[in-house]
């Protein structure tokens, strides 16, 4: 199926928006070699950079059953239970310590100096970190900042996975099949090129975005087109 080249990685990372950078960050400092795709030949371009609201911080208003219950009234009551405990009990503390304090993004400000918070849809309290109206590009730009400092990072704009790499399709003993499958690699398009390389990791992560181009009116990017869905699928 291969035409081009073959790499190996630690990691091989399937989207470069906050998902895919975050991760690439947090495995390269711990020593290991990783590979970030993104499809676009910009590599700032993914869904994270037309965010325009802000994103859940500490608030002294707010209290982890009280984020609990905003998410999964915004969810419909159709939120995985263990994800949203998940979020409500880390995804505060973290977006200060990483996304603030480590990778510097440049949040709003109050007049002591302070993280401005705000209210968005659906949530209660004044919890919402922003960047003016560009928060999403501010935490991708500086995501990208840190990450080419980082060493151990490798990343191919222009690269569009196309199919992953298991034991159980990919395999020519037939008897692959039967075993329980494991993921490790993926097929990619290079775009100057026009060859599909071969990358192999022992971990793939798909952070590749949603489906938005899959219906006829979005206010997502040409490129959410439901890749990584797909493949996993």
């Amino acid at each position: 199926m291969t035409n081009g080249k073959r790499h190996e990685f630690d990691l091989l990372i399937i989207g470069a928006g906050v998902a895919g950078l975050s991760a690439a960050i947090n495995v390269a400092e711990r020593g290991l070699s990783v590979a970030v795709l993104n499809k676009e030949q910009d590599v700032l371009e993914s869904n994270t950079r037309y965010a325009q609201g802000g994103i859940v911080g500490p608030s002294e208003e707010d209290t982890i059953e009280l984020l609990e219950k905003d998410i999964f009234f915004a969810g419909a009551q159709m939120n995985s239970i263990d994800a949203v405990k998940l979020l409500a009990s880390e995804g505060p503390g973290l977006v200060e310590s990483f996304l603030k304090d480590k990778i510097g993004v440049p949040f709003t400000k109050d007049e002591d100096g302070n993280p401005a918070l705000t209210r968005e849809a659906a949530h209660s309290v004044r919890r919402i970190f922003y960047a003016q109206d560009q928060t999403g590009n501010a935490i991708e730009r500086s995501l990208h900042a840190y990450a080419h400092k980082t060493k151990g990072i490798h990343f191919f704009p222009g690269h569009t996975a196309i199919d992953l790499i298991t034991n159980t399709h990919s395999s020519t003993d037939p008897q692959e099949k039967y075993r329980k499958m494991r993921v490790f690699g993926a097929y990619v398009f290079d775009e100057k090129s026009a060859k599909v390389s071969a990358f192999f990791a022992p971990a793939v992560i798909l952070a590749a975005g949603g489906v938005g181009n899959l219906f006829l009116h979005t206010s997502n990017p040409v490129g959410a087109t439901g890749d990584g869905i797909a493949m996993a699928y």
